[in-house]
């Protein structure tokens, strides 16, 4: 029996870094991704996709006090230029799937050249209302 399982580490450990290794959706290289937590919520798993005319932002919030409840506030999703300048800012009212998860998921399909984009900034701001 532990020959058996000294022969599927191997696989295992294989399969589990090819499946990390797929699981990147953007060029570390060309397109940075910057997330500003507040003192009530940390930004998470953020994903960013690339088509031609797009960028897909995906991502969770994460409340940080433990246990359940709701987690107050919005994230702002700024797409910043190779000069520093935002090319598109937006606000996600992020939704949780039920009250029983400590966390929420936000996802926005933005309409831009991706090759003008250089740096994603996701921001969690705990005010419900904020410009």
């Amino acid at each position: 029996m532990k020959k058996c399982l000294y022969m599927l580490l191997p696989v295992l450990a294989l399969t589990g870094c090819a499946t990390l290794a797929g699981s990147e959706s953007y060029d570390r290289d060309s397109l940075a991704i910057e997330k500003v937590d507040s003192p009530l919520a940390s930004v998470g798993n953020v994903t960013v996709t690339q088509t031609q005319s797009t960028l897909r932002v995906r991502g969770e919030v994460l409340r940080k006090m433990a246990g359940r409840g709701p987690i107050y506030g919005h994230v702002h999703i700024d797409i910043l230029g190779a000069d520093g300048r935002t090319l598109i800012s937006l606000k996600d009212d992020y939704q949780r799937r039920s009250t029983k998860v400590r966390s929420a998921k936000f996802s926005e399909t933005l309409n831009i050249n991706p090759a003008a984009a250089k740096k994603v900034r996701i921001t969690h701001h705990a005010q419900r209302y904020h410009h």
